[in-house]
């Protein structure tokens, strides 16, 4: 069963952080740096509506969605 879990992206622990990364290196369509862990933080630090969207299914994480919470005013 897939589920997801919203957070900030300052909560991700390091082994999210490196699935994450992994996932990146592993499929050359991720590898934006748009869409890297490192990018989600650093907006996080001047937007506090960026979260990050963490998927999992049978317990096991399969994606990362990271997206901002509101339209900026």
């Amino acid at each position: 069963m897939t589920s997801a879990t919203v957070c900030l992206p300052q909560e991700l622990g390091m082994a999210e952080v490196a699935r994450w990364r992994s996932f990146q290196r592993e499929d050359e369509r991720l590898a934006n740096p748009f869409l890297s862990p490192d990018f989600a933080a650093t907006l996080a630090r001047y937007r506090p509506d960026i979260r990050v969207a963490v998927l999992e299914d049978s317990g096991r994480i399969v994606g990362f969605l990271p997206f901002q919470k509101s339209a900026p005013a």
